[in-house]
């Protein structure tokens, strides 16, 4: 019994001991955090404002961890738009302690909803962090809008300096007088401008360099109210320009096949040239094929659609002065000359003419 006794005495004392074995440390749950630092998102919403109004709020967050946290340097600071400050104070917090963190929005240039925001990065001393995201959204109602949107110049405007027209309508009375127009880069111009009663016209002429077949700008113009808006004393607005040069010029068939006659020495065909872009008289200037005499008639047989290209169709007769057994088997090429300097090259195959008894 007594051996017993002992027994029992012995195991619940080395429980005991594995039961200490396992509690934690106070120091170390004291500079651990209790939870993970999934960080936080804080929204204010400023409802409709006149575009190029500054928004502001003064957001404030509160630190919830068992441990000190510090903003170390201005990158734990970020913003997400070049349109807005952020300010924070104080940059360290112990636990439960409060930060106020002042945001400004300036909506130039905004126009719809927008939503604009900052991060600040809390950091910990054990190397973790704490992100805070804070975000301004709000719809801007601007006092400029443009018909249209966006100014697309086609290759055939380009290669013809067409005009584009541009209408700038307006919510409020503007200044006309000073108005501001910039385009950056420089690849079209304001050729003409005139005031309406509800808007401004401007005409916009193309002017990209010659080695440039895609170009894209950006039109910026400004002008002061005739009545300041609250803090607003100028509005602007910001117009997409695009245009190419890269014509799709093509010989419809890709190969073309002439009737030929032996007795004749001679041979017919026609085929189509699309995608031009001249409104010239004369698009094509010269139909030729190497040892061949060539008599041709082009036709339009298409108006200029609104894109400016048209169909011209090539009627063209072809004779070899000098072989009349040349080889037919050989295809030879067509080339079609353009008036802007471009030119075309065709395959073209013979066929040999039935000859009547």
């Amino acid at each position: 019994m007594k051996t017993t006794l002992r027994i029992l005495a012995v195991l619940v004392f080395v429980a005991l001991l594995g039961s200490v074995a396992w509690l934690p440390s106070q120091d170390t749950y004291a500079t651990t955090p209790s939870r993970s630092l999934s960080g936080l998102d804080l929204v204010h919403s400023v409802g409709t404002v006149i575009e190029g109004t500054k928004v502001e709020h003064a957001f404030t967050t509160k630190n919830e961890l068992s441990v000190p946290i510090d903003i170390v340097n201005d990158t734990d600071l970020e913003k997400s738009c070049g349109c807005m400050t952020l300010e924070c104070s104080p940059r360290s917090l112990a636990p439960g302690e409060v930060a106020t963190v002042k945001m400004q929005v300036n909506t130039t240039g905004k126009n719809g909803r927008f939503r604009v925001g900052g991060l600040i990065r809390w950091r910990a001393a054990d190397g973790g962090s704490w992100p805070v995201n804070l975000y301004i959204e709000g719809t801007a109602k601007t006092i400029l809008a443009s018909q249209p949107g966006l100014v697309q110049f086609s290759a055939a405007d380009v290669a013809e300096q067409s005009t584009k027209e541009l209408l700038v309508f307006h919510s409020r009375d503007v200044n006309w007088s000073t108005m501001n127009v910039q385009i950056d880069p420089p690849y079209a111009a304001v050729v003409e401008k005139s005031v309406r009663s509800d808007h401004m016209r401007l005409l916009l002429r193309p002017c990209p360099p010659a080695d440039a077949s895609d170009f894209s700008a950006t039109l910026q113009l400004t002008a002061e109210l005739a009545e300041a808006e609250a803090d607003v004393t100028r509005s602007s607005l910001a117009v997409l320009v695009q245009g190419s040069q890269s014509l799709d010029v093509h010989v419809s068939p890709r190969a073309v096949f002439a009737n030929w006659s032996r007795a004749f020495n001679s041979g017919r065909t026609r085929f189509l040239v699309r995608g031009l872009a001249s409104t010239a008289a004369a698009p094509i200037s010269l139909v030729s094929c190497d040892g061949f005499r060539t008599q041709w008639v082009a036709k339009d047989i298409s108006a200029l659609n609104s894109t400016g290209y048209r169909t011209m169709q090539i009627e063209l007769s072809l004779s070899h002065p000098d072989d009349p057994e040349f080889d037919l088997t050989q295809a030879r090429r067509v080339r079609i000359a353009l008036a802007g300097g471009q030119s075309l090259e065709v395959p073209v195959y013979f066929v040999i003419q039935q000859e009547r008894s």
